[in-house]
């Protein structure tokens, strides 16, 4: 059941990355500079809403935000998921439909962990406006805080996004998504997260559909049993600052 964590007013701005800063009204982020390849991600500062009366076609929770800057083209080049050192495909390999990369038996863990690291960030900033999705877990949980926050949005516990390239990421597990690429997105346009309570977990942009997938993971079958999701972007690519809409509602359409 959902916890006692407030309704979604804006973005969190405390605890933040390091790479980010959130408006004093807690609508607008932006990020600080481009020089870094980690630290760019945004936090919700409350639960995504969920839309269930008699005039909504899709109920779910849902959430959109306003593309206020971006900085420049960013070529596309990426078609893979980045690749996994060998000795830890069983518990964390990527699930791109490729292999994990093969690693010298005498490489040390650390040089392997780092190595991943380092290629998971040239995925995440290539070929990408930014990285849109949600994360199940709070922006004060203790997971989150001081030294134990992840660096990078797809290392966020739990979190499902869209955007780093062509790719649907989900516990930090990569698959092709669609042709979608965040990296088409323009200052104006707005863009909305919505998962279904059947578990689809859909893009839209300017209230046109633009990717939808089924995650069961996301599933809430009913009203009563409905989970905590925060609202998730990771503003690693051209993409250099978005507003939140509160008041934002479900686009009345079926789904495609």
């Amino acid at each position: 059941r959902e916890g006692s964590a407030s309704l979604l007013t804006g973005w969190n701005w405390h605890p933040r990355s390091f790479n980010s800063k959130v408006g004093h009204d807690q609508k607008r982020c932006y990020r600080l500079t481009s020089d870094f390849g980690g630290g760019n991600y945004v936090i919700g500062n409350g639960r995504v809403p969920f839309y269930a009366g008699r005039h909504i076609v899709v109920k779910g929770y849902y959430y959109a935000i306003r593309i206020d800057a971006v900085e420049g083209e960013i070529p596309e080049v990426f078609d893979e998921a980045p690749a996994t050192p060998a000795s830890h495909a069983s518990s964390s390999s990527f699930n791109s439909g490729t292999p994990a990369e093969e690693v010298s038996p005498t490489g040390s863990v650390a040089a392997e962990e780092e190595a991943a690291r380092a290629e998971a960030e040239r995925v995440a900033t290539a070929a990408t406006g930014l990285a849109i999705g949600v994360s199940p877990v709070a922006p004060n949980a203790a997971e989150m805080l001081c030294s134990q926050r992840p660096l990078q949005g797809y290392e966020v516990p739990g979190s499902v996004l869209v955007g780093y390239g062509p790719h649907y990421v989900t516990g930090n597990r990569w698959s092709p998504s669609s042709s979608w690429k965040s990296s088409r997105l323009r200052a104006g346009d707005e863009v909305g997260v919505l998962i279904s309570s059947k578990g689809d977990f859909v893009i839209y942009v300017n209230g046109n559909q633009v990717f939808r997938t089924k995650d069961k993971s996301l599933t809430a079958s009913t009203v009563a049993t409905k989970r905590s999701f925060y609202p998730l972007v990771d503003l690693c690519g051209s993409v250099s600052a978005v507003s939140m809409l509160t008041l934002a509602n479900p686009p009345s359409k079926p789904l495609e």
